[in-house]
């Protein structure tokens, strides 16, 4: 077979961007893409928590490309929801070149380059960017040899945070990501990079060069809410709920006809309400009913036009109901008890039918699987990679319909170690012995730059390529001035391809010191020779605030609840300028978070777009100057339907 190719040529170390060469534009919305390596096994490349490979709306970055990257990578466009996916037919060819040492680099070779976009901007001709309030966007800004930083032009600059996935601004490499985003949020956003040798510290908003500048724009489209709860007596309430419109009301529709011309063909009314917003209906619905129930916003009905993935400016909502025996049972195949060694993969397989939403629960408190080493299989299926002694417990396999029932399957994990000595530790002064000299490694060059209450830590790792896939994870340990010489604690730990982080929320007005701790796969372990001792200077200005409390949440309306919280302010720079509320629905597959603000001198906030008799995990934050605080305690609340006493004469 003869192609051509897009070729690609970048520095070792360096971050490579990967266009979509060729995207297939047949696979309908929603789509998303993904690569894949040509000749390798790996199904998909940028999943959703991989930190090697970043993947965009249009292309994949590769950070700290080696030449183990060099080779062709085709571009996949899937669609989920209808199981359809399609190659591209054009590769992209990477090729890697040996890095220069900075030290004996010229200063063209160390200067700021951008390489995605690919021409500068400025900010009279920003690149324009839509998205919907509520959507998730990425700022794409590639510029090797420089530091990025990112401001926002005539407003306050939002805190962006480089290690937090629960942010809603956080920068991932050099690219700015905006979480469930605020009509707040618009405006010109820019891409600076700053040089890493030679820089004088000042930064000129409009002449800084090489930089990407992007005008965001935030509409806020109109939305739907379609629910079918049951009420006493088997009778069911159906609502149609449309919100960001202004005076008209949404459309119900059954099996493609209008719910005022077809509503018999559901079941019998007892109650109607065709022409109000929310639309409802009480009624019995029939047994033998299947079909579509659709709700439609007046901006769809009226410009029934495509603008494309989150650039809607009505949305639509359906359901379809069917007429099974065994609508009670979600779960088709649950669980089973199982025993694994220590390291070894455990799966629960749990098949389940077409649901609303589907989770797991790890003794009786919801699962998080978003993590390197638990994966979703198929419908429901859990897999875990690498087991640990703290995986053990009762996993829970959880399914909910449209209507509300949620079924349960559990089974017990039990999990072995069967290692018969404790791991040898060494040290990079006394280099581990193999009987295999390609086996060693040594951390080396470990190097801390402080910047007000926080340290940058980087470090360099020698090896042969075979050592070096041997490694686990990495500990950065960090000890006080004043305290035991062989006090050392775990201020952060990093996955085995980073060779630098950041140490946040260090006590100001101390000194201190940092080592970095190798971890192989075997347990075994290396550690550096520590860094001199370094300061941190007391601030005048704000520190990070403390994590706030929530300590009570009760129903306000039918969509609405109000969160009560506590803040403890111990000096006056720490308190909050800023509270944010993050929710989002304990069951929901999507794991999607909506945000409200309020203001640092409120101790309660409203939260909106509940769903009756749905369970909602609640957290709080505060946010000032300097920062923002560790996440709350996370609060569970269960929405209930509000009792409405109607007085007769």
């Amino acid at each position: 077979m003869r192609f051509l190719q897009a070729a690609i040529t970048v520095r070792e170390n360096e971050v490579a961007r990967l266009p979509c060469a060729g995207m297939p534009d047949v696979i309908p919305s929603p789509a998303h893409i993904c690569f894949q390596r040509m000749g390798s096994t790996e199904d998909c490349l940028g999943s959703k928590n991989d930190t090697k490979y970043f993947v965009t709306e249009s292309g994949m970055q590769i950070s700290l490309v080696t030449p183990l990257d060099a080779g062709f990578y085709i571009c996949i466009v899937r669609n989920e929801f209808t199981n359809q996916s399609r190659r591209s037919q054009k590769p992209v060819l990477i090729v890697v070149t040996e890095s220069n040492i900075t030290e004996k680099a010229t200063p063209e070779l160390i200067k700021p380059a951008l390489v995605y976009p690919a021409k500068e901007t400025t900010i009279d001709a920003p690149i324009e960017l839509a998205v919907a309030e509520g959507e998730d966007i990425v700022l794409e800004c590639v510029i090797n040899m420089a530091k990025i930083v990112w401001i926002k032009h005539n407003d306050t600059t939002p805190n962006v945070t480089m290690d937090d996935n629960t942010s809603r601004f956080q920068q991932i490499w050099g690219n700015l990501k905006i979480r469930s985003v605020a009509l707040g949020d618009s405006g010109i956003y820019s891409c600076l990079g700053l040089p890493i040798v030679g820089w004088d510290g000042k930064i000129d908003n409009n002449t800084t060069r090489p930089r990407v500048d992007y005008n965001l724009v935030v509409y806020s489209p109109s939305g739907v809410r379609l629910s079918i709860t049951q009420q006493f007596n088997k009778r069911y309430l159906l609502e149609c709920l449309a919100t960001n419109l202004r005076y008209e009301i949404p459309t119900a529709y059954i099996n493609g006809t209008s719910i005022v011309h077809n509503i018999n063909s559901l079941g019998i009314p007892s109650n109607t309400n065709f022409y109000n917003n929310p639309i409802r209906v009480h009624m019995e619905v029939k047994s033998s009913f299947t079909g579509s129930i659709q709700c439609v916003s007046r901006p769809t009905m009226v410009e029934a036009e495509i603008y494309g993935f989150g650039l809607e400016r009505g949305k639509s909502m359906n359901m379809f109901v069917m007429n099974t025996h065994n609508s009670n049972d979600l779960i088709i195949n649950g669980p089973k008890n199982i025993t694994v060694l220590v390291g070894q993969t455990a799966d629960f397989p749990c098949i389940v039918q077409r649901v609303k939403a589907r989770s797991w629960m790890k003794n009786n408190r919801t699962l998080s699987l978003f993590t390197s080493r638990r994966t979703i299989l198929g419908s429901n299926s859990l897999r875990i990679s690498k087991v640990e002694l703290g995986d053990e417990g009762m996993y829970t396999c959880v399914a909910q319909s449209e209507s509300g029932h949620t079924s349960y399957s559990s089974a017990y994990l039990t999990v072995t170690d069967n290692t018969p000595t404790k791991a040898p530790v060494v040290t990079s002064t006394e280099p581990f012995l193999d009987k295999k000299k390609d086996m060693k490694i040594d951390v080396e060059d470990v190097r801390g730059f402080v910047t007000g209450t926080e340290v940058r830590i980087q470090w360099s790792v020698l090896g042969k390529m075979e050592a070096l896939t041997k490694i686990a994870k990495f500990l950065i340990e960090a000890q006080r001035f004043g305290t035991p010489e062989d006090s050392w604690i775990e201020a952060e730990s990093v996955a085995s391809h980073v060779r630098a982080t950041t140490i946040k929320s260090l006590i100001p007005d101390n000194k201190y010191k940092f080592r970095i701790k190798m971890i192989r796969d075997d347990g075994t372990h290396v550690l550096s020779l520590p860094t001199d001792w370094m300061n941190v200077e007391a601030t005048s200005g704000d520190v990070l605030p403390m994590a706030p409390k929530i300590y009570s949440v009760y129903q306000w309306s039918t969509d609405s609840a109000k969160v009560l919280f506590t803040h403890n302010v111990l000096i006056e720079n720490a308190a909050a300028k800023t509270f944010v509320i993050v929710y989002n629905e304990v069951s929901s597959d999507q794991n999607k978070s909506q945000v409200v603000q309020v203001d640092g001198n409120q101790n309660e906030a409203i939260i909106t777009g509940l769903t009756l008799e749905t369970q909602y995990l609640i957290r709080a934050i505060a946010e000032n100057s300097a920062g923002k605080s560790l996440n709350s305690n996370e609060y569970i609340f269960n929405t209930t339907p509000l009792i409405i006493f109607e007085q007769t004469n």
